[in-house]
């Protein structure tokens, strides 16, 4: 086969495609361009999705606080209240330690209408010097001295108070309480006290015995509020009762304790003192405590 009827057949071959797509006519128009232009198969391919595996989620790193270090959890029965009792209240934080010995003849007591046992030895400080007892926290101090009666036949206690320091207003108080027995609460109310005064920051008092209230009668006025309080209080039989008689200030009452009672004031009797306060920092006070005889401690 010679060079020109190779050509013949290559002409051909493209008219014969471009065919497909045209009419005969436009084959014998395009014949010749049809020889220059390139044909273009398009291919399309499938392909399946490259599964791309996820690196795992890391959460990020937690910052760590470092360790506290906790105070060890001592209980305090003075966090105890009484619905039931308004004197009860709740405790106050320590103010101050005190760790010198307690005086000769003085004793820690619970100061509270429970069974708890005596209270911490820091809550209440001694100066002899300033002829002081200082409470930091609500408790109760007694005195292993007795209450001795006088000639007249009274036993007589008498002390400068500051109930709650640097207050007038609060209904916090300090107490002076007559017990018969050496094993005692030092609580105002308790039944088996003789008698108790208690007086208030803000000058109210309120007086008990053998765990009632009786009420005291002034002979004019009554207290008004002080930053300290002197008082003075005689316990002497009447008749078959114990009458208290006393002056806050200027201020003088008496309160009758019952039919019965008198049994109570015919013997020496142990004084104790209690302290309660809601306000926090703060102390009560009581200066110059004497009795009948002189000083207790």
């Amino acid at each position: 086969m010679n060079v020109n009827s190779l050509a013949s057949l290559s002409v051909l071959g493209a008219a014969s495609l471009v065919a497909c797509a045209h009419s005969a006519t436009s084959v014998r128009a395009t014949s010749a361009l049809a020889v220059s232009v390139p044909v273009t198969v398009h291919v399309h391919t499938q392909v399946a999705p490259v599964q791309v595996a996820q690196a795992p989620v890391v959460a990020p790193a937690q910052t760590v606080a470092p360790a506290q270090t906790l105070a060890p959890v001592v209980p305090n029965p003075y966090e105890e209240t009484d619905p039931n009792d308004p004197m009860s209240v709740i405790a106050v934080p320590r103010l101050r330690v005190d760790r010198t010995p307690m005086p000769a003849g003085t004793r820690m007591l619970s100061g509270l209408w429970t069974d708890a046992g005596p209270a911490a030895r820091a809550s209440v400080t001694f100066d002899a010097n300033a002829d002081s007892i200082t409470f930091v926290q609500p408790a109760g101090v007694g005195f292993d001295r007795l209450v001795q009666p006088d000639n007249d036949g009274a036993l007589r206690v008498s002390a400068v108070i500051d109930p709650v320091r640097n207050d007038t207003a609060s209904l916090g108080w300090l107490a002076f309480v007559f017990a018969p027995r050496p094993d005692r609460a030092g609580w105002p109310t308790n039944r088996d006290h003789a008698a108790a005064i208690l007086v208030r920051s803000n000058g109210a008092i309120q007086v008990f015995s053998r765990g009632n209230e009786h009420p005291a009668r002034w002979e004019q006025s009554q207290p008004t509020p002080a930053a300290e309080y002197r008082v003075s209080l005689a316990l002497r039989v009447a008749g078959d009762e114990l009458v208290m008689a006393g002056a806050i200030n200027e201020a003088r009452f008496t309160a009758s304790l019952g039919r019965g009672s008198a049994s109570l004031g015919r013997r020496a009797l142990y004084l104790d003192l209690c302290a309660h306060y809601h306000e926090a920092p703060t102390a009560s006070v009581v200066r110059e405590l004497r009795a009948s005889e002189g000083r207790l401690w």
